[in-house]
């Protein structure tokens, strides 16, 4: 991975960290992410008619891979947030992250990358520091829980997650190979925000709780549309210009300064584990 990719990928991962403390702040966390989604949405909207309207529409090829990524980061979204309302984020995170595993077979069958054996290494270096971040104990026992679980369905939502969102990076990466970054990731959230009205709009207990989160998180949910648009817009330039096999675990870098924040910003104990 080069030097100018890499720095790219680590701006996009304080702006991904950063979104997700705003939503951790939140008071119904499905809801929120479709607002942040349809105010990035609004954002891209604009920009795209001031500054992009050049760039004209997808072929019809490109704006299919943008809808099946779509597909994908949609479901990990509510894979995700399923998964934390039935188990503890001890045991639902490490296997939401599992998407560096599972990247580079998919990145080697559709894309045709290959990785070097000091890569591979990096990768499971990443996956092992994700995995042992929310553990209370480093121990054996601890290790392995979250994989010796498979009957729970939390655990199953979460490795779903994992698993789903992989194919989207992938996806996501074949798209940006073929059409412009802007209108590809323009599309792209646009369909993301259009899925989750729908899944938020067709459920009652979410429903009734969007003008609550409206009032209540209205200054974080302005600020997180900004926040998370930054972020995609970033991290597709990243990827535009490396191999996804790297730029997906290197991204997990947000998970450090997702610490960090909620170190200072909201008083978490920092244990000896994280650091």
């Amino acid at each position: 991975m080069n030097f100018f990719g890499l720095t790219i990928i680590i701006i996009s991962a304080i702006f991904h960290a950063w979104w997700n403390f705003l939503l951790k702040k939140s008071h119904d966390k499905m809801v929120f992410i479709w607002l942040m989604f349809c105010e990035a949405s609004l954002i891209m909207i604009s920009l795209y008619l001031i500054y992009f309207q050049r760039f004209g529409v997808l072929s019809c090829s490109a704006f299919q891979l943008s809808l099946i990524a779509a597909v994908s980061y949609f479901l990990y979204q509510v894979g995700n947030g399923l998964a934390y309302e039935t188990e503890d984020m001890s045991l639902v995170y490490p296997l939401t992250m599992t998407a560096p595993l599972f990247i580079p077979i998919w990145a080697w069958l559709i894309l045709h990358e290959t990785i070097s054996l000091k890569g591979f290494m990096g990768i499971i270096l990443c996956v092992i520091g994700v995995c042992i971040i929310p553990l209370k104990d480093l121990n054996i026992k601890s290790i392995i829980k979250p994989f010796s679980q498979f009957k729970s369905k939390g655990v199953k939502l979460a490795l779903f997650a994992g698993f789903i969102s992989s194919i989207g990076a992938v996806i996501n990466k074949l798209g940006l190979n073929t059409a412009n970054i802007f209108s590809f990731t323009f599309s792209m959230v646009l369909a993301i925000t259009l899925l989750l009205g729908l899944f938020c709009l067709g459920q009652k207990k979410y429903r009734k709780n969007i003008p609550a989160i409206v009032k209540k998180d209205t200054k974080n949910l302005m600020l997180a549309g900004i926040v998370l648009t930054a972020s995609f817009l970033s991290f597709q330039s990243a990827i535009s210009i490396t191999k996804i096999s790297y730029a997906s675990p290197a991204r997990r870098i947000s998970i450090l300064f997702g610490v960090l924040i909620g170190v200072i910003f909201l008083k978490e104990k920092c244990a000896k584990i994280r650091i």
